[in-house]
């Protein structure tokens, strides 16, 4: 069999306004969503073993608008804020398999590769109101920075009883671990 699908598997989005030290009210605002676009292929293999792959393009978008603190350089210790906005797309691909144990058990895997991306952008920054040594507070910058997606393994098993009522259950490792701990601007 063949396929074809556009979906949205991950996203985040917050916002706060909190009293910073310096800015006073300021809102804290992150958000990021991950869209697909994934052509997929299935085989059955047996009566009772299926398998599937699916590939195509990801598209994702990063942003930030909030008060921000240099970790490092001849600005490390000063805040700005700060309004930042990348994307990119990638290559995207998943791989699935099902195994019919009985006419009424089956249970399946599916793995989902992590997806990198290489964001490119703008932002801003705003230091007004620190006590900077500089004639415009204000900055325009170009920036990059890689931001990653975390891989997953799921495995899940269904039992369809004769009444058509069916028990399901799904275990899912999603590995936030190694998807990004901290995003580097350059």
């Amino acid at each position: 069999g063949i396929g074809l699908g556009v979906y949205h598997p991950a996203g985040f989005s917050t916002e706060y306004d909190l009293v910073h030290s310096i800015y006073g009210e300021q809102k804290y605002a992150s958000d990021a969503c991950l869209t697909k676009v994934l052509f997929g292929l299935g085989w059955k293999m047996t009566d009772q073993i299926s398998i599937g792959l699916a590939m195509g393009p990801a598209y994702s978008k990063v942003a930030f608008d909030e008060p921000y603190t240099f970790q490092t350089g001849p600005l490390q210790g000063v805040t700005a804020l700060l309004d930042l906005e990348g994307d990119d797309w990638a290559f995207a691909w998943n791989l699935g398999a099902q195994w019919r144990i009985s006419s009424n058990t089956t249970l399946g895997v599916a793995y989902r590769y992590e997806d990198k991306f290489h964001m490119s952008g703008e932002a801003d920054l705003d230091t007004t109101g620190y006590p900077l040594p500089v004639t415009d507070p204000t900055a325009h910058y170009d920036v990059d920075f890689d931001f990653t997606w975390p891989q997953s393994l799921g495995v899940g098993i269904t039992h369809r009883f004769k009444d058509d009522h069916r028990i399901s259950a799904e275990v899912k490792w999603i590995d936030w671990s190694s998807a990004f701990d901290k995003v580097t601007f350059k």
